[in-house]
């Protein structure tokens, strides 16, 4: 089943990878959440045998991993987490996510996230 959600998570970060080419932030955005969340839910099936939760908060799903987060407390957790519900409705996309360089920054964290959730994992 861990197999599964990874396979899905890389499909959707390959996805942010593709739309950030063609300048489509926003869907880009979608879809780094999704791989992030994907990621943490894999990990959550792996290590601690948990079922998987129906949340899509970055902040709760992190917590419950019990893994050290120090390394990324430069990170925005919550604005992180906020995004899968922000990006779906028109006006708090436009609230939150009109300027580009917020959007780049959000990226830039959801890139570095990814990378690290899937360095925690043992068998990979």
């Amino acid at each position: 089943m861990t197999k599964d959600w990874l396979e899905y998570a890389d499909r959707d970060y390959l996805n942010a990878e593709a739309l950030i080419k063609v300048k489509r932030y926003h869907g880009a955005l979608l879809f780094y959440q999704q791989s992030v969340e994907k990621t943490l839910k894999a990990y959550l099936i792996e290590n601690m045998g948990e079922k998987i939760p129906f949340v899509h908060d970055i902040r709760y799903l992190l917590k419950n991993t019990g893994l050290s987060m120090d390394e990324l407390e430069k990170l925005d957790l919550k604005e992180l987490s906020l995004v899968y519900t922000r990006i779906r409705y028109p006006d708090m996309d436009r609230k939150h996510y009109s300027n580009i360089s917020i959007v780049h920054d959000l990226i830039s964290q959801f890139q570095i996230l990814y990378v690290w959730i899937q360095k925690q994992f043992k068998n990979k």
